[in-house]
C-alpha cells in the first residue's frame, strides 16, 4: 500500500513555491510603500515567509 506518492510531494513543493512567490510579492508591495528595497523585502517574504512578512510590517518608513 502505498501511502504517499512521488506526486503528492511534487504538488506539495508546487504549493510551497506559490505560497513563497506569493508572501514575497506581499512583502515588496509593503517594503516599497514604506521606501524599503523591493527586492530585499521580496526575499524576506520569499525565505521567511510569515515571519518575514511580519518583520516588513513592523519596519518603519525610511527617512528620505
Amino acid at each position: 500500500m502505498e501511502y504517499l506518492s512521488g506526486d503528492f510531494y511534487t504538488l506539495q513543493l508546487g504549493i510551497g513555491a506559490v505560497i513563497a512567490v506569493i508572501l514575497g510579492v506581499v512583502c515588496m508591495t509593503i517594503g516599497k510603500k514604506k521606501g524599503r528595497s523591493a527586492v530585499g523585502c521580496f526575499f524576506l517574504g520569499f525565505f521567511l515567509g510569515l515571519i518575514g512578512l511580519i518583520i516588513t510590517l513592523v519596519l518603519k518608513p525610511k527617512a528620505n
